[in-house]
């Protein structure tokens, strides 16, 4: 697991025990805004690094948009930065 992940992963886990705690219900829904944006976070840097790893090895923009996810103009933009 790349180093990046796990810490997502880590604070992932935080924020839900954080979450679960009944104490902190007065700050739930800033908490719960902050989990649903670091899961959109995580989400996005697994679709960009699966569609790097599919350019590196040669597939098609399309194939690369079926299996990410991704938009073909964002791997077009993935593709120049390589």
């Amino acid at each position: 697991m790349r180093k990046e992940n796990k810490l997502v992963e880590e604070s992932l886990a935080f924020v839900k025990a954080y979450m679960a705690d009944k104490s902190n219900d007065n700050y739930g829904s800033h908490y719960q805004l902050e989990l649903d944006y670091a899961y959109e976070d995580g989400s996005k840097d697994n679709q960009i690094a699966t569609a790097k790893r599919m350019i590196e090895s040669d597939y098609s923009n399309e194939e690369i948009t079926k299996i990410s996810g991704l938009s073909i103009s964002k791997i077009k933009v993935l593709r120049k930065e390589m």
